[in-house]
Parts: C-alpha cells; structure tokens; sequence
C-alpha cells in the first residue's frame, strides 16, 4: 500500500480513536448530571434547570406527576403508559415561553394547579368541536401528561384567546397545530362549567 494511503488510515484510525472516546466521556457526563439532578431535585428543586433530562427525571420520579396523570387517565378512561413521555422539547418551549426555567416553578405549578388543569384536561380531551373532531381518542396517554395540560392552563391565563394565540405561535413545533382552534379550544375548555 502506498505511503500516503497508510497516513490517511492512520489519521483516520486516531480520528475513529478519539471520537469513540468523546462518545464515552459524553456518555459518562450525562449519566453523571442525571444522579446529580435526581438528588438535587430532592433538596433543592429550585436549583433544577428545567431541560430533557430533569424534565425526564421530574416525570419518572415525582409522584405528584403520576398522581396528576392518574386523575386524568381515571376521569377519561385512558391508561397512562409509564414507558412513554409527551414529547420533552415542546414540553421545553412551552414552558420557556411562559417563563418557568426550574423544576420548582413546574412542581408549584402542579400542585397550585392540579384541580384545574385535570378539568381543562378531561375538557379538552373529551370536547366534541370541529377541530378536536380531527383527532381520534388516543390509546394511551404518554406519563407526564399532566404537565402538557398544566401548561396550556397556563396558555389560557396569560387573558384572551388571542394572548394565548400569540404565545402558541412562539413555541417551537414538530408540526404547527391551527393556533386559532388550539387558541379557543383551551379557553372554551376553560370557560366551561
């Protein structure tokens, strides 16, 4: 094999080396920050930065969350399928746009919150408008669910449907629901008695 041949695999045998290794310490540090944020969500939630690992961890470990999520799978009459989570990057967004950047802010959320928001969510889920007419019960709802609806109770406090309107758009979807319907689905979810 030529020399300049060899030289090319050589370096790209070192690359392959070093990314292996940076895949490893990647992997390690994030195991590292996952057990160090399920302890401190235990003495200082405050401190949590709300991101797809604490959320991950806050929807696995607190039992408020599970307990939400059974009240609403109880009232609708769908199971909670603990081995899935509500999709954590919108979860994310929806949460930064309403300002709330620690697993305090969502736990005091839940818990000031939880009458409300499991009536938005059998509201919501159980609404026979045009535009939930779309969409199909689903099968199961993912765990964590309670902090979807949390979130959009929230939505609808920021005042009209149209203040809520302006903040859906600001979020950022895999696929951008009619932030219209959506708009007046919470509130009208909201408003009923």
């Amino acid at each position: 094999m030529p020399v300049e041949i060899r030289r090319r695999f050589a370096r790209l045998a070192g690359m392959l080396e070093l990314a292996d290794s940076e895949f490893s310490q990647v992997r390690r540090s994030s195991e590292e920050y996952r057990k160090r944020v399920s302890a401190e969500m235990q003495t200082a939630p405050s401190q949590v930065a709300l991101d797809a690992i604490s959320l991950k961890a806050f929807i696995q470990e607190r039992p408020m969350v599970g307990e939400i999520d059974a009240e609403i799978s109880n009232a609708i009459k769908i199971p909670i399928r603990r081995d899935e989570t509500p999709n954590l990057a919108l979860l994310i967004s929806m949460a930064s746009v309403l300002h709330i950047t620690t697993i305090k802010q969502l736990e005091t959320g839940l818990g000031s919150k939880r009458v409300d928001l499991v009536r938005l969510a059998v509201r919501f889920v159980t609404s026979t408008s045009e535009y939930m007419g779309r969409f199909p019960p689903p099968p199961s709802l993912p765990a964590g669910i309670s902090i979807l609806y949390l979130l959009y109770l929230l939505l609808a406090e920021l005042g009209t449907w149209n203040d809520t309107k302006e903040a859906l758009q600001q979020i950022s979807w895999v696929v951008p629901p009619d932030f219209d319907a959506l708009a007046k689905e919470i509130h009208a979810a909201l408003s009923e008695e």
